[in-house]
């Protein structure tokens, strides 16, 4: 209460009136999330949201761009809502209804294609999430079954920081699909110049115009003490350069990322140290650098959804003109990549029957 002399008035504050108030403002600072992309149907084509490219666009620079990828129902949606809402993830508005991405506890898949969230940062810029659909589910989409697929190479070439989300422990299939994914992203990226075609230097192969993203290996409810330390010894690449198959993937890796790879082990949501942890998380992505164009000017997002639609139509074999055409078969294999069991049904059965009919005839 203020004195009641003549200039001035008794006031009365209902504290919990004000904080009411501010808590949609706070809440508005997060944008999404909207869908981005999309599967089209029986094709092996990607299809882009406007609703997702809009957002995209609102925003300015500097952007932090974070894509989460990973196995399926392994907890990347309730990650990125992590990272978007931090401990104030009560994740309800006012009428009680679900913000952020969408979670559930069922077996079922939750996400499909990739949908994209924003959180506005105090400083001007943004920390743009992106969820994508997961790999390896046993009912999920036929272009993640066996890896990220077009989607995760999308990933890549989007994030400034890379995250890839596991559940309880990371092994050798996670390895092996983010080697895959390593090698297969430099035959891809959008062609430089805008998304008009314009400025593009012709027959010139399709090369990234940034520097690649950081990647950080998130495990969610971790059964074991992890870090950087475990991701250091998890993908040093072998120091005698053997060509074991199992050492492709780690020379992938150490060749295709910004720095070390971090590896963050995350507790159960209701553990006391969960939301300390996604905050330096978080601190981590955006000291990584902000989205840069090859001059070194910030990008806005307005480039960051050219940028999208560049690499939507090189890996949906529509390069424009004056642009090197993404091989056929380049984009088979980064769509789906070969099935173990029918690779090995091949060289065990058609290939020994192609030698016998060669020397037959």
């Amino acid at each position: 209460r203020l004195g009641s002399g003549s200039d001035l008035r008794v006031v009365e504050v209902a504290w919990p009136s004000v904080l009411e108030f501010m808590a949609p403002a706070k809440r508005l600072a997060v944008l999404g999330p909207q869908p981005l992309l999309r599967h089209a149907p029986a094709t092996s084509r990607l299809e882009l949201a406007q609703e997702g490219l809009e957002l995209l666009r609102s925003v300015g620079p500097p952007l932090h761009v974070a894509f989460a990828i990973g196995g399926s129902r392994c907890g990347k949606s309730t990650a990125g809502n992590a990272l978007l809402f931090g401990d104030d993830s009560s994740g309800s508005g006012s009428d009680g209804s679900a913000l952020g991405f969408e979670t559930g506890g069922s077996f079922e898949p939750m996400t499909t294609g990739v949908d994209v969230a924003v959180r506005l940062m105090p400083g001007g810029g943004a920390l743009v999430v992106g969820d994508c659909e997961g790999a390896f589910h046993v009912c999920g989409s036929s272009q993640s079954a066996r890896g990220f697929g077009a989607l995760g190479v999308v990933a890549y070439h989007l994030s400034t920081s890379l995250l890839h989300v596991s559940m309880g422990s990371i092994d050798e299939r996670d390895i092996e699909a983010l080697g895959y994914l390593a090698a297969a992203v430099g035959a891809v990226a959008p062609p430089a110049g805008g998304a008009d075609g314009e400025e593009r230097i012709a027959q010139e192969p399709i090369v990234p115009d940034r520097a690649p993203p950081s990647l950080n290996l998130l495990v969610n409810g971790a059964r074991f003490d992890l870090g950087d330390a475990v991701a250091r010894r998890l993908l040093r690449p072998p120091e005698d350069g053997g060509d074991d198959g199992r050492w492709c993937s780690r020379r992938a890796i150490a060749t295709s990322f910004t720095g070390s790879p971090s590896l963050d082990a995350l507790p159960a949501c209701e553990h006391a140290a969960y939301w300390p942890k996604v905050a330096a998380l978080r601190q981590r992505i955006l000291s990584a650098a902000p989205l840069a164009s090859a001059d070194g000017e910030h990008s806005s997002g307005a480039a960051l959804a050219d940028r999208l639609v560049a690499l939507v139509a090189a890996l949906n074999g529509e390069a424009p003109a004056g642009a090197a055409e993404l091989p056929a078969q380049v984009r088979a294999a980064i769509v789906e990549p070969e099935p173990t069991t029918e690779a090995l049904f091949r060289s065990t059965h058609l290939e020994p029957l192609i030698e016998e009919i060669a020397k037959r005839f």
